[in-house]
């Protein structure tokens, strides 16, 4: 899907990371890296993150 992106990707140790964090607080989803801001993007703005995650 996204094998031949060239932007910044996460380790594993870092999505584990962050996923275990989520979890310790209790929390059912978790956002590693860019997509930390996607839960308040799709509040604010959900067709412009619709645009901008369907042209990845």
């Amino acid at each position: 899907m996204n094998a031949e992106a060239t932007g910044k990707k996460l380790t594993p140790e870092q999505v584990a990371a962050v996923t275990m964090k989520a979890l310790r607080r209790g929390r059912n989803m978790a956002f590693p890296g860019q997509t930390k801001a996607m839960p308040a993007m799709l509040r604010i703005a959900p067709g412009t993150l619709r645009r901008v995650v369907a042209g990845l």
